[in-house]
């Protein structure tokens, strides 16, 4: 009787905790830009990279795959005449702002992790940087770092989508900061 209440016990405490991810938000306070983005001519957006690259398993690929899909879109938004580094080489035009996206950390779990596992696999976020450059200066003018993600509990009840729109929370954000600098 009393190994069962003890293993009733270990199995509902396994079933009641999630692990969290290791990834926490940077303490900097995000500040406006030194420059307003709307006084350059020319903006080009540099592809997305990660500091961990080789590191990443193809879930977290497969996110950064996301955010520079939909970083690239949000920008051309915001920037109608934007050009990708690929389509510029690199001699800038003069008054040209350079935006580089870099993902900091990120760690995203997969739908099948979550179905397996639920909370025990633990919860997922992304830390993105954007370093926004004068070309003709060279000084940075804003290196905002934007924070998203989904803890294991949110993530096992939405099968996982709650973890997939961490990407879409970190971009808008970035998203939003470009457009309040304007």
């Amino acid at each position: 009787m009393k190994t069962s209440i003890i293993s009733g016990i270990f199995v509902f405490s396994l079933l009641t905790t999630g692990c969290s991810t290791h990834i926490q938000p940077k303490d900097d306070t995000i500040v406006p830009s030194k420059v307003p983005f709307a006084t350059f001519d020319t903006v080009v957006v540099k592809a997305l990279t990660a500091e961990s690259y080789d590191k990443m398993d193809n879930a977290d690929r497969n996110a950064m795959a996301k955010i520079d899909e939909d970083f690239k879109k949000c920008m051309g938004e915001i920037f109608p005449k934007m050009k990708k580094q690929a389509d510029i080489g690199n001699a800038y035009p003069s008054s040209t702002l350079l935006i580089e996206p870099v993902i900091d950390n990120i760690e995203k779990k997969t739908v099948g992790g979550r179905i397996l596992l639920g909370p025990l696999s633990g919860g997922s976020a992304v830390l993105l940087k954007v370093i926004y450059t004068s070309a003709d200066s060279k000084n940075v003018i804003a290196e905002p770092t934007f924070y998203a993600k989904s803890n294991a509990w949110a993530g096992a009840f939405t099968l996982g989508t709650n973890d997939n729109m961490i990407m879409a929370r970190v971009t808008q954000r970035a998203c939003d900061y470009t457009r309040k600098n304007m």
